[in-house]
């Protein structure tokens, strides 16, 4: 089956040769770029940048999006670094030919709720959709733990609120804030841009492999798949560590993976 298999590489390890030797071994074509030699994308200089647009046009690879930790803040920081952010982060998206940045949409003091920073968030989005499309990008909004949009309905908001945004579907994150992944699709489907692939156990929250957990991949994909869906499935397999910013996933267990998302996917092609 010709799937659009794409990954966070930065989970194999710092090495870039590493990561894009691994993922070419696995058949995965494509990277969202989040890290290289143990730093941040946004910390990345342009001549790094080259260089890793070159090592991954070795392996034969390509970058789909950068995968930038945009939004993971307070929605009291300043609007302008958020603007200044997307403006950055589609610097270093032509630098690698990829057209899209991840972000998020902000966190909250304890003690305040989703509804009471709505129109905040709102208005910072939108002023980041609007630098977005001078640099010539398109944003994609990954739900995320403790931000405006980490639940369904939130996500369904921030799409209807904000034409040209984008959504990514995450499942365990969904998963770890108590929501089930049928009912976001059926919410969401019409607004999903690709999915990052990481599942969970929903008792526990634990991170597993694709269709080890509770997040009835198996179905979802068969329905997108159905209606054509013809983008990325994301790996995001975070089966060492996880955390705020990223996670970790060694070699082997990130061919585990591979493994069990192409096992799913030809369940659901079926």
């Amino acid at each position: 089956m010709n799937w659009k298999l794409s990954a966070f590489a930065d989970e194999i390890g710092p090495d870039p040769v590493l990561q894009f030797s691994t993922l070419q071994r696995l058949g995965v074509g494509e990277i969202q770029l989040r890290g290289a030699w143990g730093k941040n994308v946004m910390d990345l200089s342009a001549s790094e940048l080259r260089d890793l647009r070159s090592i991954a046009g070795v392996h034969g690879l390509g970058f789909h999006a950068i995968g930038s930790p945009l939004g993971k803040v307070n929605i009291a920081e300043d609007p302008q670094i958020s603007i200044d952010g997307v403006r950055a982060a589609a610097s270093a998206a032509r630098a690698v030919g990829a057209e899209r940045v991840r972000i998020f949409s902000f966190y909250r003091d304890s003690g305040v709720s989703a509804e009471d920073i709505r129109s905040r968030v709102i208005d910072r989005l939108g002023l980041m959709l609007e630098a977005a499309e001078q640099s010539g990008v398109t944003l994609i909004h990954e739900n995320e733990k403790d931000i405006y949009g980490d639940i369904a309905d939130r996500c369904l908001d921030l799409a209807r609120s904000l034409p040209g945004l984008g959504l990514c579907f995450d499942f365990s994150n969904f998963i770890q804030c108590g929501e089930a992944t049928l009912e976001c699709w059926s919410k969401l489907r019409e607004h999903v841009v690709y999915f990052d692939v990481k599942d969970a156990i929903a008792s526990t929250g634990k991170v597993v492999p694709a269709g080890e957990g509770d997040g009835r991949l198996e179905e979802i994909f068969r329905d997108a798949l159905g209606r054509g869906f013809n983008d990325r499935f994301n790996l995001e397999p975070h089966l060492t560590s996880g955390g705020q910013f990223g996670g970790s996933t060694s070699s082997e267990l990130f061919e585990v993976a591979v493994n069990a998302l192409k096992l799913v996917l030809t369940r659901a092609s079926e």
